[in-house]
């Protein structure tokens, strides 16, 4: 069912990690995967609390690397292989969970950021 979702472009090369294959590429497995892992862990890392913003400006730049990487990637035709995807895309999942928690946070506290 899942290869029937419009969520991955699902190349079988690039589903193989290790001898096992993936539902989905090695990038989007890392990113769906990850998703909820740093949703969850926002609560630990605070990223979104005053006095972070070193941490969310972080958080982001990774996000952004995953898209270079894959810029970098569909240029030059170079492979750098799917433990390289799948590392990147989990990078990418964990900041996106991140924002999402701060995205969905935002809605339950004031403009100073105490709660309502």
């Amino acid at each position: 069912m899942v290869h029937s979702l419009p969520i991955c472009h699902h190349i079988y090369e690039r589903s193989i990690l290790f001898g096992y294959e993936f539902p989905l590429c090695c990038r989007c497995t890392g990113i769906y995967t990850f998703i909820p892992l740093g949703f969850c862990l926002n609560f630990v890392l605070r990223a979104g609390a005053s006095g972070r913003l070193k941490v969310l400006a972080m958080i982001v730049g990774l996000s952004i690397f995953t898209g270079a990487e894959a810029i970098f990637e569909s240029v030059t035709r170079l492979d750098p292989g799917n433990l390289v995807r799948l590392v990147t895309g989990a990078v990418s999942g964990f900041s996106i969970g991140i924002l999402f928690n701060l995205g969905i946070g935002g809605f339950f506290t004031n403009d100073k950021g105490n709660p309502r």
